[in-house]
């Protein structure tokens, strides 16, 4: 399996403003038209006897080309997430790409041994946690999360507790509590969306972007919790910073932060290392 480093941000979340918009969504290319009329289709929520019309209304499944999938996830970035942990597995060993973003996953299989009505099956089925025809691979251990350390030192700290009626500890106690999930990434190399952010922390951009924010900034937004990989403009919340290598060019992969990483933060006194354990 593979999963390319960019996703999709949804609108208003990325870290800056015109830059963190979502890109236009993958072209569909035209369904050969035995595929397009055959009922038993996955993505044809209105065709007898569709998945889609009984099992997980909240799924829906479209062709792109006849070499992908796009599995879009109506209850939101969480649900996609989880999505995503579980096809990884399968994805591994069928050898599938997978492309997450912040609502969807896109599959991108080979049709010339894969089926495109056999790949929406065993996605619907993972989904739904039904059987499916790569059994064995479902019950693999999850990867231990990877603690990050984070000195909660951010110039927008005392802000974020002033608008949540809080003091700073508790702020820090907040979101350092979540167990954070790695949705996708975009904007930036390295850049990661995590979900599994505090409801009470799930704040909108800042009015004002900042021109430049520096390298290792934790930060929230729209939802997400995310690292600034490098320094660059931004318009989050700055909570903290750490010093994890979260993008290094000579490391496999580059990024720290991969789609479907588990992650916890781990407070750190000011002037002490950030470094995250469990860097690959």
């Amino acid at each position: 399996m593979s999963t390319r480093p960019t996703g999709a941000a949804p609108a208003g979340t990325g870290p800056t403003g015109a830059e963190g918009s979502p890109p236009p969504a993958p072209p569909t290319s035209p369904v050969a038209p035995d595929r397009a009329e055959r009922p038993d289709f996955p993505g044809c929520s209105d065709s007898p006897g569709s998945p889609d019309s009984s099992d997980s209304p909240a799924l829906s499944l479209r062709p792109v080309g006849g070499a992908a999938l796009l599995a879009e996830c109506g209850d939101g970035p969480e649900e996609t997430a989880r999505l995503f942990r579980a096809l990884a597995p399968v994805a591994a060993e069928r050898g599938w790409e997978l492309v997450p973003a912040a609502r969807t996953v896109l599959v991108r299989f080979d049709e010339r041994t894969d089926d495109l009505f056999a790949v929406g099956r065993t996605v619907r089925a993972v989904a739904t946690g039904s059987p499916h025809d790569s059994p064995g691979v479902a019950s693999r251990p999850p990867e231990a999360p990877l603690v990050v350390p984070v000195r909660y030192d951010g110039p927008d700290l005392a802000e974020v507790a002033s608008r949540l009626g809080l003091d700073v500890p508790e702020v820090v106690a907040l979101h350092s509590s979540a167990e954070y999930t790695v949705a996708f990434c975009g904007f930036t190399p390295g850049f990661g969306y995590l979900t599994g952010t505090p409801e009470p922390l799930h704040l909108p951009r800042r009015a004002t972007p900042r021109t430049r924010v520096p390298a290792g900034s934790v930060a929230v937004a729209g939802g997400f919790t995310g690292m600034y990989p490098t320094a660059s403009p931004g318009g989050w919340w700055l909570l903290g910073s750490t010093d994890a290598p979260l993008w290094d060019v000579h490391r496999q992969p580059p990024a720290l932060l991969t789609p479907g990483r588990r992650v916890r933060l781990e407070p750190v006194r000011a002037g002490a290392g950030a470094q995250a354990e469990g860097d690959r």
